[in-house]
């Protein structure tokens, strides 16, 4: 993972310094279309990572953090998984986004591993940054009930019901 952190460096070094995309390929053995897309990602988590630092800072404390904050200040707790800050950028926006860190905080555990592209190691990491926590004036969650199956109509002629 350093090897490619440091490739994707030195590509976006080239790409400020005005070097072509198709001579950044051939130097990094890519394809011109994945020097833009690392370029494209990059440029938008950097953005977000300046914006999100001038509020909270470089290195917030994510526990003391009020639950209206947006979830990406995520991004800044210096995650060592695979493209951690592109899984939170995702996870926060969307049809089914994860908006703030109370929506985090207050979502069970089923829910926060049925959702896309959180697999066992992001859910573990997300955990520990933001554990969960009931809120106070919720129902406790009902327990599974367990259903007789449906007898067939065809099932039930044959039976001269």
């Amino acid at each position: 993972m350093r090897a490619k952190r440091r490739r994707n460096s030195r590509i976006l070094e080239l790409h400020k310094q005005g070097v072509s995309r198709s001579d950044i390929a051939a130097r990094h053995h890519v394809t011109n279309g994945r020097v833009a897309q690392i370029v494209a990602a990059t440029s938008t988590v950097d953005a977000r990572r300046a914006e999100l630092e001038a509020q909270y800072g470089k290195r917030p404390n994510i526990a003391r953090l009020s639950d209206e904050t947006p979830l990406d200040v995520l991004i800044l707790a210096g995650s060592e998984t695979h493209g951690w800050a592109m899984r939170i950028l995702a996870l926060s926006s969307g049809r089914r986004a994860i908006r703030t860190l109370g929506e985090l905080r207050h979502m069970n555990d089923g829910e926060l591993r049925a959702r896309r592209g959180v697999g066992a190691g992001l859910f573990s990491e997300m955990r520990a940054l933001c554990p969960y926590a009931r809120l106070e004036n919720a129902e406790p969650t009902p327990e599974k009930v367990r259903r007789e199956p449906i007898a067939r109509p065809s099932a039930l002629l044959s039976r001269g019901l």
